[in-house]
């Protein structure tokens, strides 16, 4: 097979909250290139998604007993690393949310929430407590690099519960560790 759809995809994290859920995951791909040590994933396109990720008060995240079970032992063989060619994505009305609650809470007096008393007199994004809506784009000619990652960015929109609207961003994206370059904007 060279092509794989998932609907309705739910992960949940170990309190029982949605950690990632997709109404439609499709991808299509080179099972050939395995052969190579490389997977080659032609287009993948995911559509009214939602991933929520939290950092509680001793720093761990909701995530991290997926990376524990995914990353393999010590005592395991060095393998070769797989090289990800991936073409082509393209999102369609997703939705993201982190909390942190370690720097929500030193940077505030007494519990974290969302009510409008709380919130700063002019609008800002709060990256401690980021929510994104509406997030929809393609991105392609992606190329990865141990130093950074190239790819071209069309009709990128999305909205932050501060207010923050992204209309549409069509660039060519440069990101490193320390920089993201924007050209042809």
């Amino acid at each position: 097979f060279t092509s794989l759809q998932l609907r309705q995809l739910y992960i949940s994290d170990q309190s029982g909250d949605t950690l990632f859920y997709a109404d439609g995951l499709e991808a299509s791909f080179d099972l050939a290139s395995l052969l190579q040590n490389q997977l080659s994933i032609d287009r993948i396109h995911l559509s009214d998604a939602h991933f929520q990720l939290r950092i509680d008060q001793q720093g761990h995240s909701n995530l991290d007993f997926l990376i524990d079970y995914f990353t393999p032992e010590a005592e395991r063989k060095e393998r070769r690393k797989l090289k990800l060619d991936l073409h082509r994505i393209e999102l369609q009305n997703l939705s993201f949310h982190f909390l942190d609650h370690q720097k929500a809470v030193a940077g505030k007096s007494g519990s974290r929430d969302s009510t409008a008393s709380q919130r700063p007199l002019h609008p800002a994004i709060d990256f401690d407590d980021l929510e994104l809506h509406g997030i929809s784009g393609i991105f392609s000619d992606i190329a990865f690099s141990p130093a950074a990652t190239t790819l071209r960015i069309q009709k990128f929109t999305l909205r932050e519960k501060s207010g923050f609207h992204l209309r549409r961003l069509d660039t060519r994206a440069h990101i490193a560790t320390d920089l993201i370059e924007l050209r042809e904007l």
